[in-house]
């Protein structure tokens, strides 16, 4: 299962985080307002790292990123891919890998892996869920294949 998602979608995941630290950096530096006053904010109010750039920025790194992306030319399924990914019911013509990065960003939260900039857990959109078909037990068998891929990379990153 983790298979997939890291063949269909593994590009778009390394993509998304290394767009996603740009574009709260380009962010920060644009508006002067300092990261840490956008994760102050999420932790004191109990919300999500989007929601906190909705307030700061009036738009999100999805936003953000979605433009880099189109300055930059990447390809459409890319742009697509991150731009919905927060809300793959939007995605018209890469619903199916939209929906895995959905999942899998939602997945790799709930595991607490690595940092998003709020140790809370988005809820799964339904429309990514149902179009997945995921079963309690596939589930087990992503965590379990997720902590084996995971396993010895806090090594690798310090």
């Amino acid at each position: 299962m983790l298979e997939l998602a890291i063949s269909s979608s593994g590009c778009q995941l390394c993509n998304h985080a290394v767009l996603y630290c740009c574009v709260l950096i380009r962010h920060s530096r644009i508006s002067n307002i300092p990261v840490n006053a956008i994760l102050e904010d999420s932790k004191n109010n109990n919300i999500l790292i989007v929601e906190a750039e909705k307030r700061f920025f009036h738009a999100t790194h999805s936003d953000a990123g979605t433009w880099i992306m189109n300055k930059w030319n990447f390809p459409g399924n890319l742009i697509e891919i991150l731009e919905f990914h927060h809300k793959p019911s939007l995605s018209k013509k890469y619903s199916l890998e939209t929906a895995i990065v959905h999942v899998a960003d939602v997945l790799v939260r709930a595991k607490g892996f690595g940092f998003p900039g709020d140790n809370l857990v988005p809820p799964v959109d339904v429309s990514a869920w149902n179009m997945l078909s995921l079963t309690e037990n596939n589930i087990r068998e992503i965590f379990t294949e997720l902590d084996d891929f995971t396993e010895g990379m806090d090594d690798i990153f310090v």
